[in-house]
Parts: structure tokens; sequence; C-alpha cells
């Protein structure tokens, strides 16, 4: 996101130490504040929404302002051993003080600067925080923070009108993002009875880092092409591209479509395999599938359609690790957010080839899922998206599992518990222990060669 002012007219991450030197021409006020030390946690956290809840601004900690002019006087900084503790401190003001999280970035500049006189040992902090989308971010005292003209200190807004259009920008941010989240793509009426999966993955939901993927179409198609999802069609659309899997299906359909945005935003459409009745044509190639017939039809539910899920864990698990590939090329690693939407699955019913799912539904049921459209998890706000990081993949990889087979899936199996447990398969079903999990990553093996069984067959 463009900031309105830009002490350094450059991005954080280019500004050199001696362009600190430029603050000494800068004056507190709408956009800049300085403080000559550390600050407690509260008071950081007025710092941090008042400038969310304006223009956006920054903060620059080690920096003694001159109180007639109020632009940088000396540059005394910050002890270097206390900068790590100070980092922590502005997290905890963002995610304990506040409501919502308010997003930063800080960058330290270690002395000596000759330009500043900033001495070996101290460090100066800069802190930048964009414009909020989430407004109006609240103090835990209750009140919501602006900055005021030359005010080197955040006041609290007591105009109602003010605060009611913080309120409207935040809900009209809030509703673009449901939007986009819940979006279902048009299909053409012979594609009625097909249920899909819309995958959601963002880097930046609300926009507020002004992520951009920095590669052109060349770059997309070779990232694409590597997926193991073969794709067939890659194109240009307005503001990203568009990478497709059509093969011997009908090319108009809404097959696998992976829509790219240049924010590093991706809306990716999975199609369920489905099957109508008879279910045996279906199952029987699978180990577990003629269980899992006599089940349904032990229910009287031959009637629904049945879902095949046992692909879906290496599909996500493909279309994510191309989704952390191609937020890179944007200086992206994460977190990054994710959301579901199951479209058109009303009155299906679930299957995976393991026996731990067989042996929960002959104790308590085929289950029917009763809704049309899910989001999974529920709810469209950014609290509710699940949250993926590398260093949550490094940490879960150094259990008990292949560290690479790890990595490559745990990022999918926290996202396919989620989905599963939507279409009514619980997740202590999944990973009830190792012996689950494992085969849970098995059954893109077995779903690829019940295929293959049938294909061979169609062919004899």
């Amino acid at each position: 996101m463009k900031f309105r002012y830009n002490p350094f007219d450059g991005r954080l991450s280019d500004v050199l130490s001696s362009d600190l030197g430029k603050l000494y021409s800068v004056s507190e006020g709408w956009y800049v504040e300085y403080k000559s030390q550390a600050i407690p946690v509260k008071t950081l956290a007025k710092s941090l929404s008042a400038f969310a809840n304006q223009y956006g601004g920054w903060l620059v900690l080690g920096v003694k302002e001159d109180p007639d002019s109020h632009t940088a006087k000396s540059f005394p900084g910050i002890v270097e051993e206390e900068v790590p503790h100070l980092i922590q401190r502005l997290r905890e003001a963002s995610k304990d003080v506040l409501n919502p999280e308010v997003y930063f970035e800080t960058r330290e500049f270690k002395g000596p600067v000759d330009e500043v006189q900033l001495i070996s040992g101290r460090s100066i902090v800069v802190v930048r925080i964009p414009p909020g989308s989430e407004t109006p971010y609240i103090h835990a005292d209750g009140r919501v923070y602006r900055r005021v003209a030359d005010s080197s200190d955040p006041k609290p807004e007591t105009d109602r009108s003010i605060i009611d259009r913080l309120w409207a920008r935040g809900e009209k941010a809030r509703a673009r993002l449901e939007s986009f989240v819940t979006r279902s793509p048009l299909t053409a009426k012979s594609e009625e009875n097909n249920s899909y999966l819309h995958l959601s993955i963002f880097s930046d939901p609300y926009e507020v880092r002004g992520d951009l993927f920095n590669g052109g179409f060349h770059e997309f198609s070779a990232i694409m092409r590597k997926n193991s999802i073969p794709i067939n069609s890659i194109f240009t659309r307005s503001g990203g591209f568009i990478a497709r899997q059509t093969g011997s299906i009908d090319p108009y359909y809404r097959n696998f479509t992976w829509e790219f945005d240049l924010r590093c935003h991706s809306f990716v459409t999975l199609p369920i395999h489905t099957y109508s009745q008879p279910y045996s044509q279906c199952l029987t190639e699978y180990q577990y599938g003629n269980d899992y017939n006599k089940l349904i039809e032990r229910a009287q539910l031959t009637s629904a359609r049945l879902l095949d899920l046992n692909i879906m864990l290496d599909g996500i698990a493909a279309i994510v690790e191309r989704h952390r590939i191609l937020a890179k090329h944007a200086g992206v690693n994460g977190p990054f957010y994710v959301k579901a939407h199951l479209e058109n699955v009303w009155r299906t019913v679930p299957f995976l080839d393991m026996p731990f799912f067989t042996k929960h539904v002959d104790e308590y049921g085929v289950p029917v899922v009763q809704d049309k459209n899910i989001l999974a998890p529920p709810g469209a706000g950014l609290e509710s998206f699940i949250e993926l990081s590398e260093r949550d993949a490094v940490d879960r990889a150094e259990d008990t599992l292949d560290k690479e087979l790890a990595l490559r899936y745990v990022d999918a199996v926290i996202i396919a518990i989620r989905i599963f447990e939507a279409l009514g398969v619980p997740a202590l079903v999944l990973v009830k222990d190792e012996k689950a999990f494992l085969e849970m990553m098995l059954l893109g093996r077995k779903f690829m060669r019940a295929q293959q069984l049938r294909n061979a067959e169609r062919d004899q």
C-alpha cells in the first residue's frame, strides 16, 4: 500500500544507515513519531494503532526530538542487546493489546553511523506502520487512538462521526475479503451436479504491505509447469495470470483452474471427484471400497452423490507448494492465510480409503453433508483463516516423520483436516496416531492406483 508520506523515499528494506540523516529535517506529526528510548508495551500499542487508524506512519526509536522544531535533534540510540526485547514488545503490543492486530515492519540500524553520530553498540529501530484496513484498531483500554497534527503522542478519538468512518473503512475491507473467499465462479448448466473445492491463499489479505509478484508471464508459466498437477493452458488476465488443466475434459468446463493475482493472491478451483450410483464401480478398486459400499447400502444412501476425497491432500500439497514459490518472487516467505470454500456439496457422502474412517462410519453411521456451500474453517474474517508459516513446517518436521515428506505435506494436512471435518470426517479419525497420519499420506497413491485399474479395465 502506498504511503502518503515517506521520509526515506523508498522501501524500508532499501534504506541505508546514512539515510537516517534525513530525519534532521523531518518533524513529528501526522506521519512520524520519535522516541529516545524503549517505551512500555501499552504505550507502543497506542502509537501503532494511531498510525494504523490514520494514514500510516513511522515510529523511530532511539531518536531525541528538538522541543521547538519537533525534528530529530540527536540519535542516542538504544543499546543493541535490548533491541530483540524491544521487537518482542512491539509484537506483544500488536497481538495482546490491540484488537485487531496491527501489521508493522521493523528495521534495525546499528552504530556506528557517522551521519547521525550514532556510536557503536547502539541502534536506531525504525518501525513502518501502513494504514490499516481492519479499522478501527481498539486499544485494551477501550479507546481508539489517532495521530493529531504535530502532537508527539497519539490522542484518544472522541468524535463519533470519525469513529463511524473508521468502522465503515474496516467494513469495506472485510467485505472485499469475504467476497473473494466466497466467490462461486460461473459454470454451465451441464456442470450443476459437480462439486468443487476453492482455495484462497493470501500473504497480505488486506493489502497493507504492498506485496507484488516481480516475475512476468514466463516466470509464472515455468513455476506452473513444474506443478505435479498437469497444466494445459496458461494465459494472462487483468492484473495477473490463469493456469488451467483441461486434458480430455470439455475445455469450457470449470476444471482445475488457478487464478493468480499479481498482489500474490491465489484463487484455485479443484474439482472434487464425484460419483453416482452404482458406487461399486468406483469403489471396488480401493482397499476398503467394498466395505464402505456395504455401509452405504446398509444406510440406504445409494442415491446420494459420493465425494472421492482421496486425491485432495496431494492436490492441496501441490497448490500450497506452488504458491510459496510464487510468493518468493515478491520477497514473501510467509505467513500465508488460507480459506477453503466447498461448493455444491449438499447431500453428498465423503469417502476416504482408510481403515480408521471405515471403522468410524461402521460405528457412527455414514455422514451426509447438510449444506450446499461451506467455508472451512467457518467464517470469512481474517481471524478465521488457517495460518501457515515456514517456521511451523520446520518444527513439525523434526518430530518422527521423514523431514522431506513432512515439509511437503504438513501445511496440506492442516488444511485438509478442516475440509474433511466440514464434510463429516472428525479430525480424531485422521490424526489419532502416527499410523493414521501415515495412512493419510498414502491416500493420493491409492487414488492413482484405483484410476489406473479402472482405466485398464475400460481399455480391455
